[in-house]
């Protein structure tokens, strides 16, 4: 199985495909990056905490996410004025039904740099090959397996 892209979405459906035994490589065209050049968040919600965890991610760990209610702690200890509402540890289970998953108040921020370094150590624990600076260039379908062409003339299956 081959999934192009590296990103968190990738990583999490390598992830899922290694829990049924399949062999799975996830190949990217950017270099092997570092976690700290992703400035962007995810707000998370509680369907997608959940996710995460079900993903074998730590959501309890402050490194990578940072509940809500831990941040409006902080910023009343500093002083620092907050408007809004945030709901209290214990909050509704989440729904199966998305629009109700999409009205959920946002729980806790997730660097998005951070989350794919837990998600690639995740995917590496469960025998996902990744590889890194392979631009596609070509996807061959055979009987039994897949391969791939990268623009440097490398190959992979």
């Amino acid at each position: 199985m081959a999934i192009i892209g590296a990103g968190p979405v990738g990583l999490a459906i390598a992830i899922e495909l290694a829990r049924f035994e399949l062999n799975v490589l996830v190949v990217d065209r950017r270099p092997e990056e570092d976690a700290s050049v992703r400035p962007q968040l995810l707000v998370a919600r509680a369907g997608d905490l959940a996710n995460l965890e079900h993903l074998g991610i730590d959501i309890h760990d402050p490194w990578t996410v940072t509940m809500l209610q831990t941040r409006v702690e902080r910023d009343l200890a500093s002083g620092t004025w907050i408007r809004g509402e945030v709901d209290p540890p214990g909050a509704p289970a989440p729904a199966q039904d998305l629009r109700t998953l999409a009205s959920q108040p946002p729980l806790a921020l997730v660097p998005i740099g951070r989350l794919q370094e837990a998600l690639r150590e995740r995917a590496d624990q469960a025998r996902v090959t990744t590889r890194y600076g392979c631009h596609v260039t070509r996807i061959r379908r055979h009987a039994r397996h897949v391969s791939i062409a990268c623009a440097d003339g490398s190959t992979a299956r």
